[in-house]
């Protein structure tokens, strides 16, 4: 039985009760125990492997890769639970259409995802932001999978945690210095806001260091040893900075996607390798949102709002380009259409890196939380990664930044 399925008999055995809903406090409670076993679980298949690649097609307009042969994929077997669409997500082998000579994908529906079996994958199952940690401090870690910020509503950061290998999640602590200031201050936003900017960008590809931007310099945080250190960036443009595969972070400004920004190494010296940032066009001609990702193989996957005319499914009813959809180049390329409806959320689907080499991992964000799904390109084999939990839709708001994750094989898992 699978941590999902446990949660909702969970709910189910308080529904009928005449109490206040406890179900998701005793979750929580259990969740670093859960983590703890998820991640002894795949330890055995995580690895400092990485995947290289050159910078690709474009980076955040808005908010804002070196690898071993990987495991043999085997087959999932599809999940029989109803969910709230009905009958559960049973893809076939075969496209749904084609846009522009390009073969179409259709994911499953926000109802259907919870069917989906579960994958071992180098992340555990819940991520709970909610669950209590010892901090960076008390118990530290040289490497993170992922970084997670939540913001309040007005937009003002509310915490940053980073999950490590062994799927524990660790506070990092921007506030005062012991002697000065705060380590990371607030800026303007393009909309003329005063925050931290902790956005997709903010973990770098190795997973080593965090990247905040300031006004006229970037702040560099180093995990191991807990080291922070400035870049002066002088008069350019810091909040859409971004990193390349090799760690160095690149100016990048969305007013000007033909210039050629400059590039910095995590030491603060300037970059002049060749080609650097030859790759920051879109694919295709749509609006991209969140970073391009790169697997082993070099296809790269890149996330666009709706309004191409790429096929919809006909049962939903959608008019052509009403759907968010996820451009792969590759040998072929592929489109994945995340259908539209009234649960998804603008902007729903982020891709966030591959599990195996055509194994792509995707955020699902909807009125039924945020899910982390996988998708094998060519197929219609979908799995469940992580659900993230422990925060409070409509109050708050969560952004998550991928390290490049090691390249594991990807297989069911009751």
């Amino acid at each position: 039985m699978t941590d999902h399925q446990l949660r909702d008999l969970l709910h189910e055995s308080v529904a009928d009760a005449a109490m206040p809903d406890v179900a998701d406090r005793a979750w929580e409670a259990g969740g670093r125990r859960r983590r703890r076993r998820a991640a002894s679980a795949v330890g055995g298949v995580v690895s400092v492997v990485l995947v290289v690649g050159g910078l690709a097609w474009a980076v955040d307009h808005r908010e804002g890769n070196r690898s071993a042969a990987p495991t043999q994929s085997t087959k999932p077997t599809r999940s029989t639970k109803p969910t709230q669409s009905g009958a559960p997500y049973t893809g076939r082998n075969q496209p749904d259409g084609s846009y522009r000579g390009t073969s179409v994908w259709w994911a499953p529906s926000v109802g259907q995802e919870s069917s989906l079996p579960y994958t071992a994958t180098p992340l555990p199952t819940t991520i709970d932001l909610a669950s209590p940690d010892s901090g960076l401090v008390g118990d530290p870690v040289s490497r993170a999978l992922a970084a997670f910020a939540v913001t309040r509503a007005d937009g003002s950061l509310y915490s940053i945690r980073v999950l490590g290998a062994d799927g524990l999640l660790r506070g990092v602590d921007l506030g005062t210095a012991p002697d000065g200031p705060a380590q990371v201050q607030p800026m303007r936003d393009p909309e003329g806001n005063l925050r931290i900017r902790a956005g997709e960008s903010m973990l770098s590809p190795s997973g080593e260091y965090l990247m905040f931007p300031q006004d006229g310099s970037i702040r560099v945080f180093r995990l191991k040893g807990q080291q922070w250190s400035t870049i002066d960036t002088g008069s350019h443009s810091t909040w859409d900075a971004t990193w390349t595969p090799d760690d160095d972070i690149v100016l990048w400004d969305p007013a000007r996607p033909d210039a050629h920004p400059p590039v910095y190494d995590v030491r603060g010296r300037p970059v002049t390798r060749a080609g650097a940032t030859d790759d920051l066009n879109p694919r295709w001609d749509s609006d991209p949102y969140g970073l391009p990702r790169r697997s082993a193989s070099g296809s790269l996957a890149q996330s666009y709002t709706s309004g191409a005319d790429v096929p919809q499914p006909p049962s939903l009813g959608l008019s052509p380009g009403q759907s968010d959809w996820i451009g792969i180049a590759s040998a072929p390329d592929a489109i994945l259409v995340l259908p539209q409806e009234a649960a998804r959320q603008k902007q729903c689907c982020e891709a966030a890196g591959w599990l195996d080499r055509d194994v792509l991992l995707y955020e699902s964000r909807s009125s039924e939380g945020f899910r982390l799904l996988a998708w094998q390109q060519g197929t219609g084999n979908f799995w469940q990664v992580s659900d993230v939990v422990g925060w409070r839709p409509g109050y708050q708001s969560v952004v998550a930044s991928y390290a490049r994750l090691p390249v594991v094989g990807t297989r069911a898992v009751s």
